[in-house]
């Protein structure tokens, strides 16, 4: 044990992080099967976690700072590597999960605050679009390179959340109701016959997609109201696209 501790330490010192990583993964694999072959199995247990003790445990603080930058360049697959060594941990995980949140919101807040930038008014379909780009990357993430973990889902959860409530568009407003508005309005944009959908597209799709946002919004009496003033506008003039759509979205709103 004492010579992979030193066999480790000194591949980390002449080599990055994401190769040791895979060299982790490596060792572990060839002392499982190792003990497997020639072992009694009452061992495996215990020469496992000695081994993800000396590989992985004894270098978490070094795991941990470069998880920021696996992030940061979008590295999924060092990312689940990492997860996939840090899980055999049972306290582990629960750092990362918090830079995972801290990390999504920051994400979340800087995608707002751009589509917004030099603007007097925020466009409810460029608003909207932002918090679904940042939360469709986000939860492929925690999919793919978390296993849906639900420590890791619930830390996408609680950044977009956040983020998606408290930002510089509410707080330029001094209005904590903005993004449930904006949602509204932006629905209303899809449900007019003055609708202008990219070829290709399904409306049912997109309207299917802002209920990803809603699912999110703390204030969903604003949406509503907002929602219900301004379909009663639609159907008053007659520029509701369709009444099929109009009943799909009532029907999914009150599931939320």
């Amino acid at each position: 044990i004492n010579a992979e501790y030193g066999e480790s330490s000194s591949f980390l010192q002449q080599n990055p992080v994401p190769e040791y990583l895979k060299q982790a993964q490596k060792r572990l694999r060839e002392e499982m099967d190792r003990c497997d072959k020639y072992l009694d199995e009452s061992t495996r247990f215990e020469l496992e976690q000695k081994c993800v003790h000396v590989l992985v445990e004894k270098h978490l603080e070094l795991f941990f700072a470069e998880f920021v930058n696996l992030l940061d360049n979008d590295k999924n697959e060092d990312i689940g590597r990492m997860y996939e060594l840090v899980v055999r941990l049972p306290t582990g995980l629960q750092h990362l999960k918090n830079l995972l949140e801290n990390h999504i919101k920051s994400v979340g807040l800087k995608a707002v605050e751009a589509c917004g930038r030099g603007k007097e008014s925020v466009d409810p379909k460029e608003y909207v679009k932002a918090l679904l780009e940042v939360h469709k990357k986000y939860n492929d993430l925690v999919t793919t390179s978390f296993d849906k973990n639900p420590i890791f889902v619930q830390a996408l959860d609680k950044a977009c959340t956040a983020f998606m409530n408290k930002n510089c568009v509410s707080e330029s407003s001094n209005n904590t109701g903005k993004s449930p508005e904006l949602l509204a309005k932006y629905c209303n944009l899809l449900l007019k016959k003055s609708s202008r959908i990219s070829a290709g597209e399904d409306l049912e799709s997109i309207l299917s997609n802002v209920m990803v946002i809603f699912k999110y919004i703390l204030e969903k009496d604003v949406f509503q109201r907002f929602y219900r003033s301004l379909l009663a506008h639609r159907l008053v003039n007659d520029t509701s696209v369709s009444h099929d759509l109009e009943g799909t979205m009532i029907s999914n709103l009150k599931q939320e």
